[in-house]
Formats: structure tokens, C-alpha cells, sequence
């Protein structure tokens, strides 16, 4: 299955970092290709993503799980695809370093099945990597963005 995994070091607090990784409605649309999504309950949600390769324009939907939550340190998730087929998993962690640094570590494997399943992994393989540390840097920028608006207030 391809997978891939990330880190950054972050100059805030665990706190503020968690407040953010800890709550899925921060992160899903900085997910590249994002167009929407809806909870279904606290743990599960349905995405819309929208992309292309090439000439190929694609829409799918996933279904998101949350299976663990550890507070300040964890969420894991499992994916599924709804209109495609293909799963996997994914995990965001952190750990406090100094009481104003913290450490994230996103983790993320894909897997699409089906006739076309071992065409498309050699391409998610190639790409995952970067899709991952896109999806880092951006939810760093939007805590960044978050602490500076808490510091002027």
C-alpha cells in the first residue's frame, strides 16, 4: 500500500496546535483537490474531492472514520472510498518539545483497488509524498495564522 509520512516543527504551543489537528472541520479543506464535506457524526464525514491527471477530470467521495483520539497527542483516521475504489488510513500527531514548540507528524496511506488499482498506486505512490507535505505546511501556516490573530486581540 503506498504511504508516506511528514514532519514539522512548529512554533506554538501543543495546545494550540491540538485545538486545530483535533478537529477535522480545520483540516479538510486545505486537503488538495477539496470541494466540500458533511459530517455524519462526530467520528465520520463524507468528502468531495475533485482533481485531475492530465486530461482526466475526476470527483470521488470518501468516507472519513475517526477510530482514535488521543487528547493532545493523536487522531487517527481510516478512509473508504464511496464512489471509487480505494482505502486507506491516516494519522496527525504531536508532541510537545518546549512549552512553544511542538512536533507534528502526519502519516497517510492510499490504496486503490480494482481493475485499475495497480495502474494508479505507482502514480499515488509518486505523489503522495508531496500531497502530504502540502497538506503539513498548510495546516502549520493556518495555526500560525491563528496565533498571531489570538496575539493581536
Amino acid at each position: 500500500m503506498p504511504n508516506t509520512s511528514h514532519q514539522l516543527k512548529l512554533d506554538s504551543p501543543l495546545e494550540q496546535v491540538w485545538e486545530f489537528v483535533s478537529n477535522v472541520d480545520n483540516w479538510a479543506p486545505l486537503v488538495k483537490g477539496y470541494h466540500s464535506h458533511h459530517k455524519l457524526s462526530v467520528e465520520q464525514s463524507i468528502w468531495t474531492l475533485k482533481g485531475e491527471v492530465g486530461r482526466i477530470r475526476k470527483t470521488m467521495k470518501i468516507k472519513i472514520d475517526i477510530v482514535e483520539i488521543t487528547d493532545f497527542e493523536r487522531i487517527a483516521f481510516r478512509m473508504k472510498g464511496i464512489t471509487d475504489n480505494l482505502h486507506g488510513s491516516g494519522s496527525f500527531s504531536a508532541k510537545k518539545l518546549t512549552e512553544k514548540t511542538t512536533l507534528v507528524t502526519g502519516e497517510l496511506s492510499i490504496k486503490a483497488n480494482g481493475l485499475i488499482g495497480p495502474m494508479l498506486n505507482p502514480l499515488i505512490t509518486s505523489l503522495l509524498p508531496r500531497q502530504l507535505k502540502e497538506l503539513a505546511r498548510s495546516m502549520c501556516f493556518q495555526i500560525e495564522k491563528q496565533k498571531h490573530r489570538a496575539a493581536i486581540s
